[in-house]
């Protein structure tokens, strides 16, 4: 085959005819990997079993005479545990015998109990639990005869399992032995099979994608025509008929709720969701431009690249919710890997597949496999070697790419970087670095986004990468609203104020405003097109950002999206100066309405019914495990629970009442809003800050010159604070009050410099109010949560939004 044919084949692959049944195909596909992930519907079992040495036994174990093992589970889902019990055969017939599973505090979490037979000593004998932990906390154990006396085998303390903790016989500790035990576990897929099966699943996708080209493109026009409006009207009446049947479950059955109010909001979410779909299938057209074989192949690069820096911000948002030193490890090198292959992915086809990458590649596989085969005595090291010797291997590749960038003379691009704009910032990098008190992220930031400015500066695409890192957000936001659908219930109690795919609900709605940079940019674009099909979409999609990060309730998030709106709204006036009349204005301002209240009702829908539904639920450790809502719960929460899922008043009361009182304490509906508003002009500042003012004062007053080790500070009482809840005093007490003001001047001299590119040139770079509508969602926030860190969401775009805003620019009149 030549390349002719190659080009041939791939031109039949991305043919004119781009319609809805290839679009049903792809959608397919998602379905098939979201099953896998992140619904988690195949597990696989798991055997924690340590190694056996100088084995020698205790007893008797009994009610009285107690055998208590602590261990820490590697995964939450134990199904059994195997203890190698000593007994003689001879010394009974029968024995029962009890195995319980305790927290710390002494509650009973699981029991199992097994008829011993005689001949089934000495050997592991397995006690069936089925019991739902913490993975990284502390438990214990107990096993012994409710009817006779049982003895256990013991191992030393470095042979045993890697659950294992301290020992102790008849509350005495025992110092230097386990428990010769086994561990079962029942956990989703691991990375490794999640991997491979969405390979597969991607390469079933792409051999119907063919197919179907193939077989289209030999068809007649008429006869594609046709074929195409009997799949819209399939899909639509499946569509239809989906809808009816939750409609039924929902008002007949009260599956979900048992009152008026709430059916009828869960009923219009249905409808809406339905009608959004049944639209786009409909709108599905049949044609769309023929592109030339190089034009797909740079367009599968572009999706390729964005899924990775999509990657990148993912793996931010997984370290905010890690509580370690181990998991935090862990997602710095995953998100180091993921933006150093994005880096690398800008380059030319040569500069990306050549032999130094291959070769390096297979070197990789073994040297990584070596290492960590060396690190291979627990799994915390296990996780932390894979993880490094990924990191090595993307290393060596942007080593590669680089030696061929500097063959091909594209360091003569890096003229097109603004010195005046990239100097400060770098300069600013390099100090923090130096000053950095033994912090290693500062160091981290200045290599991460210094290999950022060389390898976006010295790419063929640097006019698309704006476009690309907007499509990134867009990306890591519906993946992570897609694991929200799936796994994270929206609940009364624990998460009233619903921190989705995090922990905290500040950092939620930080995360949040990424994507409404986004959404807002792809809404301006598409007014600017008037493009109705487009401007459809993009307000669905900003109506998704903005409904969850009402959830949260958040104030420093809502008042940082208010000012996002704004600004978006001057750019929209500014970008119709020639010719904007007052209907304008308020044509966007209704339609933007519009958006938030029917967004809000169809995602609300959404975000309550399907996590029931799938009965999957996930939940963090230092979540409360009394609140957690388990797979066997109804749908409407039970009658123990009354209001166990949140319903759209508990939502409201939460959003207004946050906004409009600093009380979190809400009871009755909307009625009462009216009267919280009244209340918030007595309410004092000093409350409604929730207690960050106190902070403040607090940093303020520990400010020096030369900074500090720790980022946290003591108060009055002695009690230590974790951080400022301000990126700029944070900043400022971390790095010394020089290198503080600094970082407020940079921050303001950012901001000047987005607005004025913004105002001059976004007529040619349509994608430039994304960073201007970024970079004040930023400082918004940073005012009142500490968000400068590489591995925050929002610090991490607002970096590279940096680097973004960097490029020399051509006078554009607009």
């Amino acid at each position: 085959m030549n390349k002719t044919d190659i080009c041939s084949l791939i031109n039949k692959i991305f043919a004119n005819r781009q319609g809805i049944i290839r679009a049903t195909i792809i959608a397919l596909g998602l379905f098939a990997v979201s099953v896998i992930w992140p619904m988690g519907k195949f597990t696989a079992d798991y055997k924690s079993v340590g190694t056996w040495d100088e084995v020698r036994f205790i007893g008797p174990g009994t009610e009285d005479n107690v055998i208590r093992q602590e261990f820490s589970p590697t995964f939450d889902n134990l199904t059994s545990v195997s203890v190698y019990i000593v007994n003689e055969p001879d010394s009974f017939d029968t024995l029962e015998t009890f195995f319980r599973v305790y927290s710390l505090d002494g509650t009973v979490l699981a029991e199992s109990k097994v008829n011993l037979a005689d001949y089934e000593v000495p050997g592991l004998v397995t006690f069936p639990l089925e019991v739902s932990l913490e993975p990284g906390t502390v438990y214990f154990y107990t096993v012994g005869g409710v009817d006779g006396e049982v003895f256990v085998a013991l191992t030393s303390e470095e042979a045993g399992n890697a659950e294992a903790g301290a020992f102790y016989y008849n509350n005495v500790h025992s110092g230097g032995t386990n428990v010769v035990a086994e561990f079962d576990y029942v956990r989703p897929w691991g990375l490794k099979r999640i991997i491979t099966a969405d390979l597969v699943i991607a390469l079933i996708t792409f051999a119907l994608y063919l197919l179907a080209s193939i077989l289209l493109n030999r068809m007649e026009e008429t006869q594609v025509l046709k074929t195409e409006k009997v799949t819209k009207y399939v899909l639509s009446g499946a569509a239809i008929i989906a809808a009816i049947s939750a409609v039924v479950g929902i008002d007949v059955f009260q599956l979900f709720e048992h009152d008026a109010l709430n059916n009828g909001i869960l009923t219009a979410s249905i409808l809406l969701v339905s009608a959004f779909l049944i639209f786009y299938i409909f709108k599905a057209s049949s044609y769309t431009e023929k592109l030339e074989a190089r034009d797909n192949i740079d367009k599968l690069g572009k999706i390729v690249s964005e899924m990775l820096l999509a990657g990148a911000l993912i793996m931010c948002c997984l370290y905010q919710n890690s509580g370690s030193d181990y998991e935090h490890g862990l997602w710095i090198r995953r998100a180091a890997v993921f933006f150093a292959l994005f880096l690398y992915s800008l380059g030319k086809a040569k500069q990306i597949w050549n032999i130094l990458a291959v070769v390096w590649s297979v070197a990789s596989v073994f040297i990584g496999r070596y290492y960590i085969s060396a690190h291979s005595d627990h799994i915390e090291h296990i996780n932390t070697a894979t993880s490094t010797a990924w990191l090595f291997w993307a290393a060596g590749l942007l080593v590669v790419g680089l030696v061929y960038r500097i063959i091909d003379k594209d360091y003569r691009k890096l003229k097109t970087i603004s010195l005046p704009i990239a100097v400060p910032a770098v300069v600013f990098w390099i100090l923090t670095s130096i000053f950095s008190y033994g912090r290693e992220w500062p160091i981290q930031l200045l290599l991460a986004f210094v290999l950022a400015f060389l390898f976006m500066y010295m790419s063929e695409r640097r006019k698309d990468i704006l476009e690309m890192v907007c499509n990134a957000w867009l990306i890591a936001f519906f993946a992570a609203m897609l694991f929200c659908i799936y796994r994270r219930p929206y609940q009364y109690y624990m998460m009233t104020r619903y921190g989705g795919i995090f922990i905290t609900v500040t950092v939620t709605a930080t995360y949040y405003l990424i994507a409404t940079a986004a959404t807002l940019t792809k809404v301006l674009i598409a007014y600017r097109k008037n493009d109705t099909k487009s401007l459809l979409f993009s307000y669905a999609m900003f109506g998704a950002v903005s409904t969850y990060l009402f959830f949260t309730a958040s104030r420093t998030g809502i008042v940082a999206y208010g000012v996002e709106l704004l600004i978006a709204l001057i750019i929209f006036v500014w970008q119709k100066k020639k010719d904007i009349v007052k209907s304008n204005v308020i044509k966007l301002i209704l339609s933007t309405v519009a958006a938030l209240i029917v967004s809000y009702v169809a995602f609300f829908g959404i975000a309550r019914m399907l996590p029931a539904v799938i009965r999957n639920p996930f939940y963090y450790n230092y979540e409360s495990y009394c609140q957690f809502i388990h797979p066997d719960s109804p749908l409407d929460g039970g009658e123990r629970w009354g209001e166990r899922y949140a319903n759209i008043e508990i939502s409201l009361e939460t959003l207004f009442g946050r906004m409009f009182n600093s009380d979190d304490e809400l009871t009755g509906f909307l009625p009462s809003l009216s009267l919280k508003a009244k209340a918030a002009e007595s309410t004092s500042i000093e409350n409604y800050a929730n207690g960050r003012l106190d902070i403040f004062r607090t940093y303020i007053k520990n400010l020096t010159i030369k900074g500090h080790e720790s980022m946290g500070c003591e108060d009055e009482n002695g009690n230590v604070i974790i951080h400022a809840h301000n990126a700029y005093i944070q900043t400022a007490y971390d790095f010394g009050i020089i290198l503080g003001a600094a970082f407020v001047l940079l921050c303001l001299y950012m901001l000047f410099v987005s607005i004025y590119k913004t105002s001059l040139y976004a007529k040619e770079r349509q994608y430039l109010p994304m960073i201007l509508i970024l970079i004040v969602g930023f400082i918004v926030a940073g005012m009142f949560e500490w968000t400068y860190h590489p591995m925050n969401p929002l610090g991490f775009a607002f970096l590279l939004s940096w680097v973004l805003l960097s490029e020399k620019e051509e006078r554009i009149d607009v």
